[in-house]
């Protein structure tokens, strides 16, 4: 009888805090204090950051198929990350000379590489890194719209 009205209740919480579900069928049962969604406005994507050692695509992979079905183009600015999901956009700072960089998430990293990003050429570039190759750099995640606005300033 115990399991039963405890199960009962249990079901009854759930539905309740799924009724109150607001007009776009979203329900936030976490949202903490003050917390406001706009209708119709994407949620933030969680921010993630990462340090680590930067390397860039060789040339002679100009042309090849990325994890999305792309071909790899020098001249773009994109890059090769192992976890972050394709699309994302990320801003690429090079530490030691404050240089950054938008670029999208279009490939992956193999297993086993010291490089937590792979950048296209164009990116390596504007960064300053083709000579060395390689760079000590920070990512940032970033939505969309920051991505626009830092790749298209006003």
């Amino acid at each position: 009888m115990i399991k039963v009205v405890g199960c009962i209740v249990g079901i009854a919480l759930a539905s309740l805090a799924f009724s109150s579900a607001g007009a776009n069928g979203v329900t936030a049962l976490s949202a903490g204090p003050g917390a406001r969604e706009q209708a119709g406005q994407p949620k933030a994507p969680p921010k993630f950051s990462q340090t680590g050692r930067a390397s860039h695509y060789h040339k002679s992979l100009a042309g090849s198929r990325t994890a999305n079905g792309e071909r790899y183009d020098p001249n773009a600015m994109t890059a090769a990350h192992r976890r972050l999901k394709l699309g994302t956009y990320v801003r690429v700072t090079h530490l030691r000379n404050r240089r950054s960089v938008v670029v999208r998430v279009n490939d992956r990293l193999p297993p086993g590489g010291r490089a937590i990003i792979d950048l296209s050429t164009l990116a390596a570039r504007k960064l300053g890194m083709i000579r060395t190759g390689i760079a000590k750099v920070r990512i940032e995640a970033l939505s969309t719209a920051e991505a626009e606005q830092l790749s298209n300033p006003h």
